[in-house]
Order: C-alpha cells, then sequence, then structure tokens
C-alpha cells in the first residue's frame, strides 16, 4: 500500500510521481496523561517519500522521511487508518492511492 502524487520537495526537487509509503507504525496503548483534558493521540506513522516507485524497488534511500500523529481506532487497521490521515494533510492533497 502507499499513494503516488506530484511532489516537490523543501529542496526544491520536483517528484512528478512521488510514491509515498507508511514505513512504520507506533501505538501506545496507554498515552501519557499529560492532559487528561486534551489526551495526546497514541498513533504515529513514520512517512517515507521516494523520487518514484522505480527508485523505491530498486532500493534507493527516500528523499524526505518525516513523522506524524493520529488517533486510532483500535477495531480497525492501523495502516490504513495511517493512510487516511495522511491523504488529510494539507501537503498531501490529491495524493492516490496505488
Amino acid at each position: 500500500m502507499a499513494i503516488t502524487k506530484n511532489y516537490t520537495t523543501d529542496q526544491g526537487v520536483d517528484c512528478p510521481n512521488a510514491y509515498i509509503l507508511v514505513s512504520s507504525i507506533n501505538y501506545n496503548k496507554f498515552p501519557p496523561a499529560i492532559n487528561p483534558a486534551n489526551p495526546s493521540p497514541t498513533g504515529m506513522a513514520n512517512i517515507s517519500i521516494y523520487f518514484s516507485q522505480a527508485t523505491r524497488e530498486a532500493l534507493q534511500k527516500p528523499l524526505v522521511t518525516f513523522s506524524m500523529y493520529f488517533e486510532p481506532d483500535v477495531s480497525q487497521t492501523m495502516i490504513s487508518q495511517a493512510y487516511v490521515a495522511l491523504k488529510a494533510r494539507a501537503d498531501m492533497a490529491g495524493a492516490v492511492d496505488c
């Protein structure tokens, strides 16, 4: 599972068909109680952006990596929820499943 979209890195590299992958997910069953009125998200997804699917398949390193937080529903798969949260980001507008 992955998504694709036209993407430009912060360094100005244009990727006309970037391959965007949730590379790992971390989940805290018991989040820290920093502020009980506003609990922290318990899911974190690590994202890797490759120039293209071909560069990913050639085992090249990603151009960009970052982490994002989301609030998962344990009755559903974490990976699908991570992709839904990823596609909801403003910088991922127009991304499509591949």
